[in-house]
């Protein structure tokens, strides 16, 4: 079972609903869990709500802590175009329905706005100027619409330099995950694709293997012209037939216990010159590495996809750097396949 250690997870809604009933209806219990870092990952649904309307709007959340981003993702299963959006409280602060993405052509008269006075949707992360410390989602979609998972992850970002990361000398040996190079595509697609390719070799390691290409187009998003939308790829998998959640990562131990129930990570990096020794590349602003192992010593075994042609992707990556190039950054990771629920133990 996968396991994000002391993140506190609430399992709010789970089971097949074939209607959900109105809010006012809904009676859900919100205990405060314990947190280790800035970081709280819930799930608000698992297990399948059919949406007959074609409209779903999920109970008010009550965060454990006062937060200014919230990252999303979701599983959904529709014959037609769906919009996810959210809506956040504070103490002094109320948002309208923010658009936070979705699937298929959708008028754009209807779409809600991203952005408000207090805050923005950077693309796929809510990003808010003062804390919120609730939120509520809502799904709309074309058609009938089933929704398999729907996960938020809540960020104090003040709180991310000054967040120590535990569990650095643990051991888990390097899971089976087929490695990938972006650099085997087509040279017009090839310098844009690592979190496809990364996607693609989780996809590969769960048993339902695709060409790099073909995951590549499934998840472009056209409406910012990326192929690294980070829900998107979350979305994208799961259309592949394997279901995951984004989730941020307090400290190395999380990335143990994911490792050790078979999870790797998919993690999202950003290098500036000499952060990162023994990478295939001297900067980025933002690529995709791929997690399998931790050898005990310090360092990550990890897939790079942006290896040149003919090299292979393992590398070996010291915890110390990844703490500066990927947790202080958020230590945003895709989590594919893990049939439970993130943090339930």
């Amino acid at each position: 079972m996968g396991n994000l250690g002391l993140l506190g997870v609430l399992l709010l809604c789970a089971g097949c609903v074939a209607v959900p009933p109105p809010l006012e209806e809904q009676n859900v219990n919100h205990p405060a869990p314990l947190l280790a870092g800035p970081h709280q990952t819930i799930e608000l649904l698992a297990g399948s709500l059919s949406i007959a309307q074609a409209q779903w709007t999920s109970p008010w959340h009550h965060s454990a802590l006062p937060f200014d981003e919230l990252l999303p993702s979701w599983n959904v299963t529709s014959p037609g175009a769906f919009r996810v959006e959210v809506q956040v409280q504070g103490p002094e602060l109320e948002s309208p329905w923010l658009d936070l993405g979705g699937w298929g052509a959708w008028p754009v008269a209807e779409l809600a706005p991203t952005k408000f006075a207090a805050g923005k949707v950077a693309i796929d992360i809510l990003e808010l100027s003062q804390p919120a410390t609730q939120a509520r989602v809502r799904l709309r979609a074309t058609d009938a619409t089933q929704l398999d998972r729907l996960t938020l992850c809540f960020t104090d970002s003040a709180r991310l330099g000054e967040h120590a990361f535990g569990g650095k000398q643990r051991t888990v040996p390097r899971l089976a995950v087929p490695g990938r190079r972006q650099t085997d595509e087509a040279p017009e697609l090839a310098p844009r694709i690592c979190s496809p390719t990364s996607v693609s070799m989780l996809l590969e390691y769960r048993g339902a293997s695709q060409p790099t290409a073909k995951v590549a187009a499934e998840l472009f998003d056209v409406e910012h012209d990326i192929y690294g939308n980070w829900n998107r790829a979350v979305q994208g998998a799961a259309r592949f037939g394997v279901a995951g959640y984004l989730t941020r990562i307090n400290d190395w131990n999380e990335v143990a216990s994911l490792l050790c129930a078979g999870n790797p990570l998919v993690i999202s990096i950003g290098v500036k010159p000499g952060q990162l020794s023994g990478a295939p590349y001297t900067s980025t602003n933002g690529h995709l590495i791929v997690i399998a192992g931790l050898n005990g010593h310090g360092q990550a075994d990890v897939l790079d996809p942006a290896v040149a042609p003919g090299e292979s992707c393992s590398r070996f990556y010291s915890l110390n750097e990844l703490d500066e190039v990927w947790l202080r950054r958020g230590g945003t990771a895709y989590v594919l396949g893990d049939k439970s629920q993130p943090g339930v133990q």
